[in-house]
């Protein structure tokens, strides 16, 4: 209420922009994204600092609206002023998708959002911590391991919960190895057990697959 007096108050257009800004996010933090997704809107005035109405625009798309809003991120990844932050689109596509339940989708985003963040090592640590959350949950301990290694090696101290992440990635260090080791140990015992022809198959298979991962990479 102190916010919403203060903005009818406020003769500066500009100061007006970032209180809607600032309103956008606490009603987005208490979920009551109508009116989170109302003061973004109007924080988006011609007149207002890229950094607000870029924020703005994500903030307003992973608070719903449907299918107009998550265009509008698609629209922001092919302007050349937002060049430099695709990593941050990418982020908030992820996070659409993630409120529209289709994981496959946002996890295909969080990797592109790591993969763009060339320089900004907080949003790349953010892609890596979702995706390592996300395969810890499913007990998926291998690529979570190796996801939150990922996340370790490019945060800084200043990152939140750096401490925990870095701890995560060395706890499941060992788990992994035997994991890896297990699975070594059961696929050359299958190898084994073949006949020379199904043997050499199997070998030109794994070669083939190699090669098409490494193009492909």
């Amino acid at each position: 209420n102190g916010l919403n007096s203060a903005i009818t108050k406020c003769p500066s257009a500009a100061e007006k922009t970032r209180l809607h800004f600032i309103l956008g996010q606490l009603y987005q933090q208490s979920n009551v994204l109508d009116s989170a997704r109302s003061h973004y809107s109007q924080a988006l005035k011609a007149s207002a600092p890229f950094e607000i109405s870029f924020n703005a625009r994500l903030n307003r798309a992973i608070s719903g609206g449907g299918d107009k809003l998550s265009r509008d991120l698609k629209k922001m990844l092919k302007d050349a002023k937002n060049a430099g932050y695709k990593d941050q689109v990418y982020y908030a596509m992820a996070e659409v998708e993630f409120n529209e339940n289709d994981e496959q989708e946002a996890i295909y985003f969080l990797h592109q959002s790591a993969f763009y963040s060339t320089t900004n090592t907080r949003q790349k640590g953010m892609a890596y911590e979702r995706l390592a959350d996300l395969s810890f949950s499913k007990r998926n301990y291998v690529p979570a391991q190796k996801y939150y290694d990922s996340c370790a090696q490019v945060i800084t101290d200043a990152y939140p919960n750096a401490e925990t992440i870095r701890n995560k990635a060395n706890n499941l260090a060992a788990l992994v190895r035997a994991v890896e080791i297990s699975q070594r140990e059961d696929s050359l015992q299958r190898i084994a057990l073949m006949d020379e022809k199904s043997r050499e198959k199997f070998l030109k298979d794994v070669i083939k697959q190699t090669k098409e991962e490494e193009a492909r990479r």
